[in-house]
């Protein structure tokens, strides 16, 4: 719907602002939202309940410092973000700066999915992830083509499609720590920051971020510099299609590291081994049929989804599918 409404020159601005946001956001984490889902299982298996919010607390913090210091750096310097983005339009600027207020929202929002992950509440991450987030994004692009409103519109309407999510993660994780008994204020009071050992994991964790985040961001940023919006266009516009061959693979991720943490903690490391075998053979069975058809299949999807104006982007979804 958003490919087929905008021109090309606009999906490319609104795509550019959103690799910007997506490599904004890998900064301000710093890796720390991977140790929740490294460490949070294990305290919940020991029953060290105050060590469990302890690094909770840490990674909270940390992250909202982090993407607070970032929004407010683009707000109070605007002409050094125009002149470090590089780009000719001034579009992908101003929107830029609506959806960088999707750095906190989604970085938030990934500490939630990973203390969810912790309390093994698949429910609620395929809840969030595939039927909420997904609902709301679809209904403001039904929005925009139905009221033929501007691009920003579609900007607002993503931060408020986060802003929701939000706030039904926080209310399942409340309704998790009630039903185990956490919620107990005194377990808030004599607090010791667990910095080294948050630390010691994620800055490690952080660099294998910080790559597949930059082979995602770095094509259509420098399209984007070096190029026009449009390039960005036909880059971007295939990516969706591309990604249908990780989701299998993210979505395993998910709850694999916290359950692969508590086996850990048990010292079952044959337990552990047939566990990351299994998992390594359904993730590759599943991912199969979504790479045989965006690989073989490219130009027909590619034109039947998006338009004949984009039927150039085809041997790219090919490429990135392969």
């Amino acid at each position: 719907l958003v490919v087929r409404y905008l021109s090309t020159t606009e999906y490319g601005s609104w795509t550019y602002a959103l690799s910007a946001v997506v490599l904004l956001r890998g900064v301000a984490t710093l890796g720390l939202n991977r140790a929740v889902t490294r460490f949070a299982p294990i305290h919940l298996e020991r029953g060290e309940r105050r060590e469990f919010f302890e690094v909770l607390g840490f990674v909270l913090g940390s992250l909202t410092l982090a993407s607070a210091a970032l929004v407010g750096a683009f707000y109070a310097l605007p002409e050094a973000v125009a002149a470090i983005a590089g780009v000719s339009e001034q579009q992908p600027i101003d929107l830029l700066f609506i959806v960088i207020l999707l750095v906190p929202v989604e970085a938030i929002d990934d500490f939630l999915t990973g203390v969810c992950a912790a309390f093994t509440d698949s429910r609620t991450i395929f809840i969030r992830r595939y039927l909420l987030n997904p609902g709301l994004r679809l209904g403001v692009a039904v929005a925009l083509v139905a009221f033929h409103l501007p691009i920003a519109f579609l900007a607002y309407g993503y931060l408020f499609a986060g802003i929701a999510g939000i706030a039904y993660y926080t209310w399942s994780v409340y309704v998790a720590l009630r039903a185990r008994g956490l919620i107990d204020m005194g377990l808030l009071r004599g607090w010791r920051l667990p910095t080294r050992k948050v630390l010691s994991y994620a800055l490690p964790v952080m660099t294998a971020d910080w790559c597949a985040i930059l082979m995602t961001t770095s094509g259509p940023l420098l399209l984007g510099y070096f190029s026009d919006m449009s390039a960005v266009a036909l880059f971007k516009v295939v990516v969706p299609l591309v990604t249908l061959n990780m989701v299998v693979a993210q979505t395993f991720v998910v709850l694999f590291e916290p359950a692969a943490s508590r086996l850990n903690a048990r010292k079952d490391l044959e337990g552990l081994n047939s566990f990351y075998w299994h998992s390594a053979v359904w993730v590759a069975v599943l991912s199969f049929p979504a790479f045989a058809l965006t690989f073989t299949a490219a130009e027909p999807i590619t034109v039947l989804l998006f338009g004949e104006r984009y039927a150039s982007a085809a041997p790219i979804l090919s490429i990135m599918a392969l």
